[in-house]
């Protein structure tokens, strides 16, 4: 059996017409990016799903089938980005057009995606097992009861009625599911219980306790409400006590994980919106790093790649000096960065653009171009989060203590759009671009 006869045939009839018609969208392979991963992640996905969630089990790791999973996936990557440099009409002196740049780029994004989800998967499937297995209105109920039931099990917070007996008071109880601590910043001391029940009303919250605690873990525990109660009202910590200390306490830890992938706020989801934006960053990056290294010599490509993991260094090394000549305050010094930043970056676009206007080749020009195109999108991100800083240097120290003001939308929508910024940044510098490379190739190296 040959790699040959395991191709489909209509799938060999749509690269015969591809390589025939559109060979600049053959080249991408994204025909058979398409068909090999979508088949691949529907099996991945159906395996997965079958596994399943009990709320008894532990929260499944999505670490580890990632990092296993992407290995192949930059395997894929490293070897169809190599192969990208094949095709370029460019290169031979032929004419194409811009829509074709834009078009390549796209479907760079396309294709790397779908090498990406092939990573994403089972991670994601991993977690909507375990949104499946339990709706959020019964989780907030579960959470509330937890609540209720939590001063029964933690000492210090119980007492006797001096007028009743059968009263008993609750004070200053914490709450056993505090908030989605990553991501709410809420008071630990604000909501804290404070009422009197009577000694049935007790039994019946700590039964509802052991039953709700019990529905997450499979350390089950097995004392009685009315030996609970006894233990709480002599000051004994339930829980601390006996050995279900050791084994149930992560209960709350996995509801509050459970919670927050109802949230969407939990890495490796596709539901979460940051996460997602930080991913279609990293995949235009390597679609950008692609559309370069079929415009451009691979001689080139290599030398900008080394420039730029020995940039920082270099960057790192002058910012020490100058810190070491000059001594300012944490505002000052901010700026310092920003100045030392914008210096490199005026040195780069004075490489770059002398040799293009009076019309010469020069290798360095060539390769400041690379890092000027690749490094453009992210100084919106730089300067925007360093001008945040310098505007509003206690963001997240007003987000936790006093919640979420209409500034922090401010910001936020401000960052949102620098986002968008730097992604029309990245686009436009495709045709800008594109005349300086094209130039670079039809200019004698010797003139």
């Amino acid at each position: 059996m040959t790699i040959d006869s395991l191709i489909p045939k209509f799938l060999k009839r749509i690269d015969a017409y591809l390589l025939k018609n559109y060979p600049n969208l053959w080249i991408t392979n994204v025909h058979f990016a398409l068909f090999y991963v979508i088949v691949l992640n529907v099996l991945l996905y159906a395996a997965t799903a079958a596994s399943g969630y009990s709320l008894t089990d532990p929260i499944p790791d999505v670490e580890t089938p990632f990092a296993l999973m992407i290995l192949p996936a930059v395997l894929v990557f490293v070897f169809w980005f190599i192969k990208q440099a094949r095709y370029n009409v460019d290169k031979n002196f032929g004419k194409s057009k811009l829509v074709h740049d834009y078009q390549n780029f796209f479907v760079y994004i396309l294709v790397i995606g779908l090498f990406y989800s092939v990573s994403a998967i089972i991670p994601h499937t991993l977690i909507s097992n375990v949104k499946n297995a339990i709706s959020l209105e019964e989780l907030n109920e579960d959470i509330n009861t937890l609540d209720h039931g939590y001063p029964f099990f933690d000492s210090g917070h119980l007492s006797v009625s001096e007028k009743d007996s059968s009263k008993i008071h609750i004070q200053n109880s914490p709450k056993f599911i505090y908030t989605d601590y990553y991501y709410d910043f809420v008071d630990e001391d604000r909501g804290r219980r404070q009422t009197t029940i009577d000694r049935r009303q007790a039994l019946i919250e700590i039964e509802a306790f052991i039953t709700t605690y019990n529905k997450y873990t499979d350390q089950k525990i097995d004392l009685t409400p009315q030996h609970v109660l006894e233990l709480s009202l002599t000051n004994q910590e339930v829980l601390y006590n006996n050995y279900y200390w050791n084994y149930t306490r992560p209960v709350d830890w996995k509801i509050e994980r459970i919670q927050r992938i109802h949230r969407n706020r939990l890495e490796f989801s596709l539901y979460n919106p940051v996460y997602l934006k930080a991913i279609f960053v990293i995949i235009g990056v390597l679609a950008m790093l692609t559309w370069i290294f079929k415009n451009v010599h691979w001689k080139n490509f290599l030398s900008a790649g080394i420039t730029i993991i020995l940039s920082p260094f270099i960057m790192g090394v002058v910012a020490l000096i100058l810190y070491g000549l000059i001594r300012l305050d944490n505002y000052h010094e901010e700026l310092g960065i920003v100045t030392v930043i914008l210096f490199f970056n005026l040195i780069s676009v004075l490489w770059f653009l002398i040799p293009y206007l009076k019309g010469k080749y020069s290798y360095m020009s060539v390769i400041n171009g690379i890092l000027l195109q690749l490094w453009s999108p992210f100084s919106i991100f730089v300067y925007s989060f360093i001008f945040m800083r310098l505007n509003r240097r206690r963001y997240y120290y007003d987000s936790y203590y006093y919640g979420y003001t209409e500034s922090d939308r401010f910001w936020d929508n401000y960052l949102e759009s620098t986002y968008w910024i730097a992604w029309a940044v990245a686009l436009i510098s495709i045709p800008l671009m594109k005349r300086f490379y094209k130039r670079m190739w039809a200019t004698p190296k010797n003139k």
